[in-house]
């Protein structure tokens, strides 16, 4: 049996997705509770396949991952396989649901369309301008100006790109069949420099013309969420398993507090600070 898992995970513990050597990824998590339940000897023999390579820092909502079942499961073994692999993950990767492939789907070449959302502290932005900006990287360019390293072809086709409101936060919602290495965060970088008002559209047109360059700075990781991979050539269908999605609700709520409460006492610390005057410590 070829199955294909729905990843969730937060991404700020770990140096990326796949595995490299001498640092913790979210793969070697994986792989581990994977061999640890017998499922998975190695991503040879198991011809598995990633959706995506995220970077250190960045979090994912729907990642997905394929490979060969090194045993045959029970259909109960098979319902209760989320709650089973999860059980054996650190609490900030959770395995949301699994569903049976063909045997020649891959997770990487079949997937149709990514979509990621940045979370974008508004610090001031001219929010209609950065949304008339966004429209620029609608459709086919050369993101050459906007790769980390580029290499190759670059050209790539945005399908949607929207930026709205969010309590303090503008959210740039994103989507394309695939991206260059660095394209949403130094897209969002860019964004950020046109909504203060250093840069104008005209800057991003000739950007992506490729009549200028420019060093555009790659946005911070822990503001970026893949938020779905879609497989439009295949009947793909995830049912969440209620009890890890649950479960991973309830422990969210308590890191929901505490960066609350951290972000209070930060508040506290630089009040402080720009003030010069702190209490006697004795008082």
């Amino acid at each position: 049996m070829r199955i294909a898992l729905k990843l969730a995970y937060i991404g700020t513990r770990y140096h990326g997705f796949q595995t490299q050597p001498g640092v913790l990824t979210i793969e070697d998590e994986l792989f581990r509770a994977l061999k640890r339940l017998n499922l998975f000897e190695d991503r040879r023999a198991a011809r598995y396949s990633a959706a995506g390579r995220t970077d250190r820092g960045v979090h994912a909502l729907s990642q997905v991952v394929a490979f060969d079942l090194r045993r045959e499961l029970s259909e109960a073994e098979f319902k209760m396989l989320p709650r089973m692999i999860t059980s054996v993950l650190p609490d900030d990767i959770w395995v949301l649901a699994a569903a049976e492939v063909p045997d020649d789907f891959n997770a990487r070449r079949d997937a149709t369309l990514r979509r990621y959302k940045y979370f974008l502290l508004n610090e001031g932005f001219d929010v209609e301008r950065v949304r008339e900006a966004a429209k620029v990287f609608l459709g086919r360019h050369d993101f050459r100006n906007f790769a980390v390293k580029p290499q190759g072809n670059t050209v790539r086709e945005v399908k949607k790109i929207e930026v709205h409101e969010q309590g303090r936060f503008l959210v740039v919602d994103i989507a394309a069949s695939a991206f260059v290495h660095g394209m949403v965060r130094k897209i969002v970088s860019a964004l950020k420099r046109v909504g203060w008002g250093e840069r104008d559209i005209m800057w991003l047109e000739k950007l992506l013309k490729l009549e200028i360059e420019d060093r555009i700075e790659l946005a911070p990781p822990f503001g970026l969420v893949l938020k779905e991979v879609r497989y439009d050539k295949h009947d793909l269908r995830f049912e969440h398993d209620e009890y890890v999605c649950g479960r991973a609700a309830v422990l969210l709520s308590e890191q929901v507090l505490r960066h609350l409460t951290l972000s209070e006492v930060f508040e506290e610390f630089k009040r402080e600070f720009l003030e010069g005057e702190g209490e006697d410590a004795s008082s």
